[in-house]
């Protein structure tokens, strides 16, 4: 009858990182069947489990975070990294995953109060009327006025309020109104007028 001979030695492992298997053989020659004796018992070959260390990958390293997407309230932030395919096969894990990701960027609050004063004025004759420009601005939060050419620009969008106080002499009537000009832009007025 024939018997086995020991055992060679494990493979390596089918997989560089993870999870994977390895196996053995032996051979029935330790004799070998002769004159009719039977084959050895039992298996041929043997399969076994093996476990590495974590797979590396082919990623290069994220981009530094984006800026966030808005200037202020709640807003996102990207990053992204990219695929050295050859890196990736060299070390067996490929490029599983995401190239991208982001995350919630929180930037200071919205409300954003536009207040200006402004005085001291200067006549401009526009339109065959009477511009008033004011001079002299004592409060101007939000920057949206500008004292040297009149014109507020609005530093977001949104409903504003306008309100202007006027002395005139005797003869004279007064109106206070605005000049809208294209986009966000508007100016303040006084026109004077004759009775």
């Amino acid at each position: 009858d024939g018997h086995w001979a020991p055992w060679v030695q494990w493979s390596e492992c089918d997989v560089t990182c993870e999870n994977g298997t390895r196996s053995r053989v032996r051979s029935c020659d330790n004799p070998a069947p002769a004159q009719g004796g039977d084959e050895c018992i039992g298996p041929k070959h043997e399969q076994d489990f093996c476990v590495l260390q974590t797979c590396l990958d082919g990623w290069d390293s994220w981009s530094n975070w984006s800026s966030c997407s808005v200037t202020c309230g709640q807003g996102l932030k990207h990053r992204h990294r990219t695929c050295n395919d050859t890196m990736g096969t060299m070390l067996g894990g490929g490029c599983l995953g995401n190239d991208q990701e982001q995350m919630e960027c929180k930037m200071k609050s919205c409300d954003m109060v536009v207040v200006f004063f402004a005085h001291v004025p200067r006549f401009l004759t526009i339109y065959n009327q009477i511009k008033i420009e004011y001079q002299v601005v004592t409060v101007n939060k939000g920057g949206g006025y500008n004292s040297s050419n009149g014109v507020f620009t609005a530093p977001r969008e949104g409903l504003y309020l306008f309100t202007s106080q006027t002395c005139i002499d005797n003869g004279l009537q007064a109106y206070t109104g605005i000049v809208k000009n294209v986009g966000k832009q508007s100016r303040t007025a006084v026109i004077i007028s004759e009775k």
